[in-house]
């Protein structure tokens, strides 16, 4: 059994339950090969962010309906968005208590045992915030004493592990615990599921790999004849890209940043299919880079923008202020990522399937294959085309 402790700079922002890092971590957990815990802290810190997240989204609907409203529009129209306004303000007691749920929903998901906060935890982890003792760096500072806690709750979910894994982004929280035995530190979940022990336990979980052959094998036979996840980044990469900001727009006035505002069809896609990524359960990951062309926008000082219009560029601009225009191009940009396959298995005969030769089963699954599940799981890195 591995168990694993979660601090919340480890956990970040990307908390979709359909990830395919959560999936991994439920499917270890179901499989009894892997325990979660969580100090209390933590927690509280992940149930607040998640619940802020819900109601901000909430509000903003509830803005963006009454702005409609005011909006010249048929009556018919009216109405409509009128009864949807009724409605959720009828809703209000539930949609609260739906986010109260939600809130709680990330590590509940996962069964995570919660360290409690006890009597020697507050006052050890008091002491730390008084003298300035690990995993402080100074006393008495009060954006500290989280950390603090979290610590010493840790330090007690370890009495009851032989090995302990920690998954934390914080340095104090890693310095603390970082040279210390039986303590082994991943600083995300990803990190931890791309670990050599645990891509051996996921792969363990595959089903097809388990009672027919070499999945990974007839994937890349697949991809030559029906390139599924070629065509799959192809048409979805410009929906994975959408609002991301891109870096090293060296004309940008908001720290050289640009925002994605729309994109097209990927195209010179390549997929790393020699290193797949486990995540149990028939559901497999593969890097891929590919090229797409995008519009994007930021800001420019009018003075940078008049100094480069004799470098033929095509860019629209609309005035912002008296300094600034509001800009947006067409760019080539590189993009990385993580892309993910899942092959459902259950209404197949793996017994019967399992005599087939290589080019019976490819024919056999070709449908399997184009039916299965796909996500773009990650983009890790976005540049422009030089």
């Amino acid at each position: 059994m591995i168990h694993v402790a979660l601090d919340t700079s480890g956990i970040g922002k990307n908390k979709s339950q359909k990830d395919a890092s959560y999936l991994a971590l439920k499917r270890l957990i179901k499989a009894n090969q892997l325990t979660i815990h969580a100090p209390y802290v933590v927690q509280r810190e992940l149930e607040t962010q998640e619940l802020e997240y819900y109601l901000k989204e909430y509000r903003l609907l509830k803005e963006s309906l009454k702005k409609f409203l005011r909006v010249p529009k048929s009556e018919l129209v009216h109405e409509i968005i009128n009864d949807i306004q009724k409605k959720i303000e009828e809703s209000e007691i539930t949609i609260n208590n739906d986010a109260e749920s939600f809130s709680k929903s990330w590590l509940n998901g996962l069964n995570a045992n919660i360290q409690q906060i006890d009597n020697n935890q507050t006052i050890s982890a008091l002491e730390a915030y008084f003298r300035g003792t690990p995993p402080l760096t100074s006393p008495k500072n009060r954006e500290d004493i989280p950390d603090s806690f979290i610590c010493r709750g840790i330090e007690e979910i370890k009495k009851i592990c032989p090995n302990l894994v920690v998954i934390a982004n914080d340095k104090k929280v890693v310095n603390t615990f970082s040279k210390l035995p039986n303590y082994l530190i991943f600083h995300t979940i990803e990190e931890l599921i791309l670990s050599t022990e645990i891509q051996a336990k996921l792969k363990g979980l595959d089903i097809i790999d388990s009672q027919i052959g070499n999945l990974l094998s007839f994937i890349q036979r697949s991809e030559v004849k029906n390139p599924t996840i070629h065509d799959f980044l192809e048409d979805k990469i410009s929906d994975a890209i959408w609002n991301i900001k891109i870096h090293d727009v060296s004309y940008s006035n908001d720290e050289n940043e640009a925002t994605i505002s729309s994109a097209y069809s990927g195209n010179n896609i390549t997929l790393d299919l020699k290193n797949p990524i486990h995540y149990g359960e028939d559901q497999i990951g593969f890097r891929f880079d590919l090229e797409v062309e995008a519009e994007i926008e930021y800001f420019i000082d009018k003075y940078e923008y008049y100094n480069r219009l004799d470098d033929e560029w095509a860019v629209h601009v609309s005035d912002w202020n008296d300094h600034v225009f509001e800009a947006s191009e067409r760019h080539s940009l590189n993009v990385s990522g993580i892309v993910s396959i899942k092959i459902d298995t259950t209404s197949l005969d793996l017994s019967e399937i399992s005599q087939l030769d290589d080019e019976k089963f490819d024919d056999y699954f070709h449908d399997v294959y184009r039916e299965a599940e796909l996500n773009i799981e990650a983009i890790e890195e976005i540049t422009l085309t030089l």
